[in-house]
């Protein structure tokens, strides 16, 4: 065992910097060393036997999911090379949707096939970033295998905080009022309950200060329910429905970067659609909801930009 005297560890009581946290979920990093296709090369021969000494540079590629609807969203751009086992460097490079340009610097040993990599900075949204990448074998592929990762890190804040406003609500005012009562910043789910009408939905958000927050269902439980659950790099650009005579919400539409969900419950009435600007997105709801009948009476949009 080793000396504890050589380890320590101190308090230290340094300026006060006001930081981001950012967590990273689902994401699939495609190696593949063979075919017609390959993301890697290798540019020095190692020992033929142990191949210590191999290097190899990297081009893989990042999706938010598996299957043909996953969307790259990341280059892993870098070398790997085997020093009894594989060392690791390269930056992950964001290509697509709000992180577009920004990069964080990834180094570390693959001992296992369960294992971490060290965030040793970053650029852009990520400045100065630190943390570690969790990463785990998927599957084997055809000329390669696909990695899961899972991101955790904090970077420096950026000074220009999200400007969060409300827009709406569209409909008739119910007889009660349903809203959140701090700002969100991100919407990473969407459960919707639907039949002829909007019956009732519910969402989960981080807000401003960095907290998942889940909201209990605005409406009423009826019908069908689906819900939605945004990729990494997705977000809600549109939202549009109807209302019906009765002066409720008959149906709802969301629109992401990605694809449309919808519509939920049965279009008819009067349509209305949420004015979103081209640098905003959608990050929650409010509304209101009936009393004899409980289903979604108006809703309105939170708005980050």
């Amino acid at each position: 065992m080793a000396n504890p005297s050589n380890f320590q560890t101190t308090r230290y009581y340094g300026p006060q910097v006001e930081n981001t946290k950012f967590d990273f979920h689902n994401l699939y990093l495609h190696q593949i060393f063979s075919g017609p296709n390959p993301t890697q090369e290798k540019i020095v021969d190692g020992n033929s036997a142990s191949h210590f000494g191999e290097t190899a540079v990297n081009n893989w590629e990042i999706y938010d999911g598996v299957g043909t609807g996953a969307k790259l969203v990341a280059r892993a751009q870098g070398m790997h090379m085997n020093a009894s086992s594989w060392y690791t460097s390269f930056n992950m490079v964001f290509v697509d949707g709000r992180f577009k340009g920004s990069t964080l610097q990834i180094m570390g040993a693959s001992i296992d096939e369960e294992s971490e990599w060290a965030i040793v900075g970053g650029t852009g949204e990520f400045a100065f970033a630190r943390g570690v990448v969790d990463k785990k074998v998927h599957a084997n592929i055809n000329g390669g295998q696909i990695q899961e990762l899972t991101i955790s890190g904090i970077c420096l804040m950026k000074s220009n905080q999200p400007i969060v406003t409300k827009i709406g609500p569209w409909g008739k005012q119910g007889k009660r009022a349903h809203d959140i009562d701090d700002k969100p910043e991100r919407l990473l789910s969407v459960r919707v309950r639907h039949g002829d009408v909007l019956d009732g939905i519910a969402f989960s958000y981080i807000n401003t200060s960095g907290h998942t927050r889940t909201t209990d269902l605005f409406g009423f439980g009826g019908g069908s329910e689906t819900t939605i659950n945004l990729g990494p790099s997705e977000y809600v650009m549109q939202v549009s429905g109807t209302t019906n005579v009765q002066g409720e919400i008959s149906s709802l539409t969301l629109v992401t970067n990605l694809k449309p969900y919808g519509p939920f419950g049965k279009p008819a009435g009067t349509s209305f659609s949420a004015p979103v600007p081209a640098n905003s997105r959608v990050v929650g709801f409010f509304g209101s909801s009936g009393a004899s009948f409980p289903c979604m009476n108006s809703i309105g949009v939170y708005l980050v930009s």
